[in-house]
């Protein structure tokens, strides 16, 4: 299955349930779900008995061990500012909460390629998809998308998979 397909049919499941959630902790289920709706089903469980029913980008995330998207959307906009004493901080934020390199770097290729996408095609995801588009020239959302894809093809090599 899509992810989007994944996403709606939680969406009509939580809210035949009654249960409170965010369109962005569905995505997340979503793509890790990986096509399965029975894994998504099991996540979305797994969330609400952590969370006491409230699904949210933050209970999904820390499930998951994953970065949220606004951690990401963060990192970036610092990265594009080069504001070296931010990125350093977030990135000692995620290695005290033993996030996956994998999982940011895959987040953050994702997100640079709605960025080029944006940049692109002047389609916006967002607000701060729109903001970060218009800081970062395409040529530095180009290589830090191919730094992001070299460091999940590297990551095999790599002593530690956390940060």
């Amino acid at each position: 299955m899509t992810s989007e397909d994944i996403e709606t049919h939680l969406a009509n499941l939580l809210t035949s349930e009654d249960i409170a959630f965010e369109q962005e902790a569905l995505k997340i289920i979503a793509k890790s779900a990986k096509g399965s709706m029975r894994d998504a089903l099991t996540i979305t469980d797994q969330v609400i008995n952590y969370s006491n029913g409230n699904v949210t980008q933050h209970y999904a995330s820390d499930i998951l061990n994953v970065s949220n998207l606004d951690f990401i959307y963060e990192l970036i906009d610092a990265i594009s500012k080069e504001q070296k004493d931010k990125v350093y901080k977030l990135l000692e934020r995620i290695k005290l909460e033993n996030h996956l390199l994998s999982n940011l770097l895959s987040d953050m290729a994702e997100i640079l390629q709605i960025i080029s996408n944006c940049q692109t095609f002047n389609i916006s995801e967002n607000q701060k998809i729109e903001a970060i588009s218009k800081e970062l020239k395409p040529e530095t959302t180009q290589l830090l998308y191919q730094i992001a894809i070299n460091g999940i093809k590297d990551l095999p090599f790599a002593p530690n998979v956390f940060i």
